[in-house]
Order: structure tokens, then C-alpha cells, then sequence
């Protein structure tokens, strides 16, 4: 399934998927990846990996607050960043066996 995620703008199946591969609450990765995906259409694009990093560092600032919810909910979204640098990552070996 992961590669048909990649001509798909519809948040709920790339939350099922998430959700199928790393667990976590389906309603809220549909509402991150809904928003993800229309802020991505609003605003440059950014690389997961740069998503990634500033995911970390917003986990710690939450804690630091003393934050748990939020920082859970960022750990989420790192989580999201990682497994898209993950599967660009795999489709890029795909792609280049095929040549």
C-alpha cells in the first residue's frame, strides 16, 4: 500500500497506514495528515528530515514545559518524518534497480 500513499492526497488512508505500521490513534493522524497535506500545498515544501528535526526538538521544548500531550503528539509527527524519509528512501532503491 505504501507506494499507492504516493499519488494520494487522502489523509485518512496515509493515517491507516501509519497507524498499521507504528500503532497510535487513527483520528489524530488523519487530522495531522490532512493538515500536513494542505500546508504542504500553502507553503514551500519542506524535507521530511527537516520535519523530523524540528519534531525532535519540539518533543523537548513540551517536556521542558512540562507538556506530556503536546510532546506525545510531536513524537508522533517524527515518527510520520521518518517513515517518509523511509519510503523515499526505498522507492529511490526501486527506482534505481530499474535502471
Amino acid at each position: 500500500m505504501t507506494v499507492e500513499l504516493l499519488s494520494t492526497t487522502d489523509a485518512q488512508k496515509w493515517a491507516q497506514e501509519f497507524v498499521r505500521m507504528h500503532g497510535g490513534d487513527e483520528g489524530l493522524m488523519i487530522s495531522w495528515f490532512a493538515n500536513a497535506i494542505e500546508t504542504g500545498r500553502t507553503f514551500a515544501p519542506v524535507e521530511p528530515s527537516q520535519l523530523a528535526v524540528y519534531a525532535e526538538n519540539q518533543v523537548e521544548v513540551n517536556k521542558s514545559r512540562g507538556e506530556y500531550a503536546s510532546a506525545v503528539q510531536w513524537q508522533n509527527i517524527a515518527a510520520a518524518a521518518h517513515y517518509l524519509v523511509q519510503l523515499g528512501e526505498r522507492i529511490a532503491k526501486k527506482e534505481a534497480a530499474k535502471s
